[in-house]
């Protein structure tokens, strides 16, 4: 259920109170065509061990094997609990190149053997067939054996003491390439890349935690974490650095992409709402008022000119369509206005 719109009477002075249903707002759609987002991690539970996919699903949320600890959107991790995020067996998918996008922030010395994130498979006390970054060397790798058979881009520097910063690696073996980029800025690439993502097995998947057992833990703030299937470019890599972590944006089905906002306005004064989405284009856009079509309203926004007591128990919704992989989608957002008089 949606909380009511508030329209108090209080002689001649009136009030609209106007909130979301659902997901809304306040950005301009972007799209990115290439590379689908598929998995992403918020850390905005307020408490237990489970982290959730809210791309993905359930099937694919994480766990805190040695628990850590929620706070204002964060996952923190502290290396003396030895405490980090993992994913489950087969998170890369079969996309024979993948993205992982981070907000992190690492608040002291990292040491010097430690892995930001690890995907791959254990023997014994070694990682085997994986791929890694290494926060203190400032380095992405991929390998098809172990520590003999690595590809390295690295260049990107000692991220001990950063504050939230963005970190991009980018596993592109059709293009021979793996990179590095943080803040939006390339900082390491290997452009004579001969491994293939199938050479990686997912089995363990890690956060904040090596794949070899002799490495070290580390404390950490994790802001937001993101799996791409396929390589996002650098032109899409510096947008995303421009929205932050708290806005996504991907190719697939369409989907609202923002948490809940609301306004309050004076009876006759303006409102606006924008839709802020996601998805493979063309995306198609409808607003409706009581379910018929409002003529001409195929902008991300609408604008009421007058919210006049006239839309007293009015339902407005925006109806979004999109076409991916040869599937339509369609998905409905509403807005109520209730008067409370």
């Amino acid at each position: 259920m949606c909380p009511p719109f508030l329209l108090p009477r209080r002689f001649f002075s009136h009030w609209l109170v106007v909130a979301w249903c659902s997901a809304v707002v306040g950005m301009d759609v972007h799209v990115h065509a290439d590379a689908l987002l598929a998995h992403r991690y918020s850390f905005s539970e307020s408490g237990g061990s489970t982290v959730t996919d809210a791309v993905g699903g359930p099937a694919w949320n994480g766990v805190l094997p040695n628990g850590g600890t929620f706070s204002n959107g964060e996952v923190v991790c502290l290396a003396a609990s030895q405490q980090y995020v993992q994913l489950p067996t087969g998170i890369l998918g079969d996309a024979a190149a993948t993205t992982i996008e981070a907000w992190v922030t690492f608040p002291n010395a990292l040491p010097t053997a430690c892995f930001f994130f690890g995907f791959g498979n254990i023997s014994g006390n070694t990682g085997y067939n994986y791929i890694f970054c290494q926060p203190r060397d400032g380095r992405v790798t991929i390998s098809d054996w172990h520590w003999s058979g690595e590809q390295t881009a690295t260049g990107a520097g000692n991220q001990s003491f950063r504050s939230n910063v963005h970190l991009v690696a980018v596993f592109n073996p059709p293009a021979g390439q793996i990179a590095l980029y943080t803040n939006g800025v390339l900082a390491a690439v290997n452009n004579s890349v001969t491994i293939p993502m199938t050479s990686v097995f997912d089995v363990y998947n890690f956060i904040g935690r090596s794949l070899y057992s002799g490495d070290s833990y580390f404390n950490f703030n994790l802001n937001e974490f993101r799996i791409y299937e396929g390589a996002l470019t650098p032109a899409q890599i510096q947008d995303n650095y421009a929205f932050g972590p708290d806005v996504a944006t991907f190719a697939g089905p369409v989907q609202f992409m923002a948490q809940p906002q609301s306004a309050t306005v004076n009876e006759l004064a303006p409102v606006a709402f924008t839709a802020e989405f996601a998805g493979t284009p063309v995306v198609g856009i409808q607003w409706r008022r009581n379910g018929a079509n409002i003529p001409g309203a195929t902008n991300a926004a609408y604008a009421i000119p007058n919210a006049a007591m006239t839309n007293n128990g009015a339902a407005f919704s925006v109806v979004l369509t999109n076409a991916h992989l040869g599937t339509n989608h369609t998905v409905i957002q509403s807005v109520i206005i209730k008067c409370a008089c």
